[in-house]
């Protein structure tokens, strides 16, 4: 069994669909979505219909798609940097369907599963906040306190835009990167989780878009 974990793909079906292929390509059975689904790419609906079609075991929310549960006829910016998500929340949503809107606005900030005994922490950001980032610039040893209070055998996070993996007395912490932004410009990521028989494997995978 095989599990593809996506996230960040910010509006940009190109990328969308170029990591489905792989993802058919590698025999993919199933799929964990770790949100950041919508803004501010220029297909935002299409994106939506198409995870959709994936019928994810997991889906949840990131920072930017729950911009539709903060934002609403009162919301004023106060600086810059939140002009400029506003002017984003606007332009999306003029774009997206009432349907996709309401979606968005009830899926989870985390989500537990277990597959084949295996304890799986879904996030976005991290166990704490949906927009705290792990990744290589994350002290170390906030990293081990992360580990230390992990009470699951997987963490998949996202967020960042840059993949990263450690590893701890048999827990695994997976930033599976970005499908849409990628922090290298040229090349999407995704996770992958193999389980065969007692055997469990765990990769990234970068394809070029």
């Amino acid at each position: 069994m095989k599990i593809g974990v996506i996230a960040d793909i910010h509006g940009n079906y190109d990328a969308l669909m170029t990591v489905i292929v792989d993802m058919h390509k590698n025999d993919i059975d199933s799929v964990i979505v770790l949100g950041d689904i919508i803004f501010s790419g220029t297909e935002p609906q299409k994106c939506f219909e198409r995870i959709k079609m994936i019928k994810p075991i997991v889906w949840i929310k990131g920072n930017t798609d729950n911009w539709f549960n903060e934002i609403n006829e009162n919301f004023k910016p106060k600086n810059e940097l939140e002009n400029n998500m506003y002017n984003k929340f606007l332009d999306v949503n003029s774009k997206v369907s009432k349907e996709l809107i309401e979606t968005i606005k009830t899926l989870k900030e985390k989500e537990e599963t277990t597959i084949r005994g295996v304890k799986i922490l879904c996030v976005h950001g991290s166990d704490r906040k949906i927009n705290e980032g792990i990744g290589i610039l994350t002290p170390q040893e906030d990293i081990s306190e992360l580990f230390n209070r992990l009470n699951h055998d997987i963490l998949l996070c996202a967020h960042t835009h840059s993949p990263f993996i450690a590893t701890k007395n048999g827990k695994l912490i997976m930033n599976v990167g970005s499908v849409g932004l990628p922090s290298d410009e040229s090349r999407a990521s995704y996770g992958i989780l193999k389980f065969e028989d007692d055997n469990f494997e765990y990769s990234i995978r970068k394809i070029k878009i």
